[in-house]
């Protein structure tokens, strides 16, 4: 790799590292960059991710898309090699190319992974992976499933959580980086188990999404657990007032559900964007697969290629358009048929 593209890429790091981090905006571009992905305009994919990252902000899914779009779509092969320095940052590979046919690049893409220096800090990472080793010596053998043994798993869950938590008392960046980059592996599991006991750190979670540190995705996902578990009356009414869209896959047919009136007001809080654009996505991600992309996660609904789960999934959509017809009305189904999904 030559001397300028080094120089290049710390300053573009540095550039990422200083301001004020602009989360409404991350969304707002990360969102029209997917969007263009679905329509197969990649130039202007290539552009909103750039404007995305320029606002301090940059996750592993984002970075991932986005290096696959200017490495495989638009040829800015430059663009490519940014986001795998992002990605290596963080402790992440970049997607895979062809070694043979894009030799030199390959060779800059491993040099970059071989020697760029991580933002997060090791030692905490081993600190919350001990964590989770410690939460499933008690639960791999039955122990905490009991329960005469409910309040020594609680005590045990309690210890786990205190230590978590004092990491956010920690005011370092590295530290800052660990538990948001890595929030999917320990913590997540570490909070299903605390959340049955009235725990759950709203406040402290909800400011690293407001300073760019968790990705607000990953928070949702987490926070919908909460709400449905312990929520008060006045959370869980708020939280079933917003729209959202769903989407399952039974064996190879696509069952869609989108409100067909929009409440922006109770979304952009939550950084959320519309349902028919999230549609959208789940529908691209359906015909293509993720083999070039990570836009949605779909919901499998049964085992794979199960006609039964396929036949049970449109008895529930069926029941409620004859019972509940209100409700019903108040959104947009759909089916699709893809029969070349793999659901293998």
């Amino acid at each position: 790799m030559n001397r300028f593209f080094l120089i290049f890429a710390l300053l573009f790091s540095i550039s990422f590292s200083q301001g004020q981090k602009n989360v409404k905006k991350y969304y707002e571009y990360v969102n029209k960059a997917e969007l263009a992905i679905c329509k197969s305009k990649y130039q202007a994919a290539s552009k909103y991710y750039q404007k995305a990252f320029q606002t301090g902000i940059c996750f592993q899914k984002d970075l991932r898309n986005a290096f696959t779009v200017d490495y495989k779509f638009t040829g800015k092969e430059s663009n490519a090699l940014i986001y795998t320095h992002k990605l290596a940052q963080r402790g992440f590979f970049a997607p895979l190319i062809d070694s043979v046919k894009d030799f030199k690049l390959y060779a800059q893409i491993k040099q970059i992974q071989d020697t760029t220096q991580i933002i997060y800090d090791r030692s905490l990472l081993k600190q919350l992976d001990t964590l989770t080793i410690i939460d499933q010596s008690y639960r791999k053998n039955g122990f905490a499933y009991k329960i005469e043994n409910r309040h020594v798993t609680d005590s045990l869950d309690l210890i786990n959580y205190n230590i978590w938590m004092g990491f956010y008392n920690i005011n370092d960046e590295r530290v800052k980086q660990t538990l948001g980059i890595y929030f999917f592996n320990t913590p997540v599991l570490l909070l299903r188990h605390n959340i049955p006991f009235q725990r759950f750190p709203e406040d402290i979670l909800w400011e690293q999404v407001q300073n760019g540190y968790l990705d607000v995705r990953d928070y949702l996902e987490i926070y919908g657990v909460y709400i449905g578990t312990i929520g008060n009356t006045e959370q869980q009414e708020m939280y079933a007032k917003i729209p959202f869209c769903f989407a399952a896959i039974a064996n190879k047919t696509f069952f869609g559900l989108y409100p067909k009136k929009d409440s922006p007001k109770l979304r952009k809080p939550f950084y959320l964007n519309s349902p028919k654009d999230e549609m959208k996505k789940y529908i691209y991600q359906f015909y293509h697969g993720t083999k070039d992309f990570n836009l949605a996660r779909i919901t499998l609904y049964g085992s794979p290629c199960s006609e039964k789960a396929e036949l049970k999934l449109k008895s529930i959509y069926d029941d409620f358009k004859m019972n509940k017809p209100d409700e019903y009305k108040k959104n947009k189904y759909f089916t699709l048929t893809n029969p070349e999904w793999d659901c293998e």
